[in-house]
């Protein structure tokens, strides 16, 4: 992990049970906007981290595929890819991508 990626600040703090996903994705280039360790009272019942979104709708299949290969690569346990539609105000939707990982036992 680089020096600036030990240094950056996320508002909110990580979550100690996402920040490694989230480390390996920014490390990577992959500007991630939303995590979660998942869990009772949290945001998702998994560990998840959404990235894409309207500020780099250019992601492709192909980027979100060398996403999951970088969690891979950094021993965690990628459970699914989702590419996400959000449809709630049409006719404007926005859309992004997310991957869950495997809960921790």
């Amino acid at each position: 992990m680089s020096e600036n990626e030990r240094t950056r600040t996320y508002d909110p703090p990580l979550e100690p049970g996402i920040a490694a996903a989230v480390h390996a994705l920014n490390a990577a280039g992959i500007v991630t906007f939303t995590s979660c360790e998942g869990g009772p009272g949290h945001a998702f019942p998994e560990p998840t981290v959404r990235f894409g979104g309207e500020l780099t709708c250019d992601i492709t299949i192909s980027d979100a595929i060398t996403a999951c290969h970088v969690l891979v690569d950094a021993g965690l346990p990628v459970h699914e890819l989702r590419h996400v539609w959000t449809l709630a105000e049409l006719p404007d939707f926005t859309h992004f991508w997310e991957i869950v990982l495997f809960s921790p036992k």
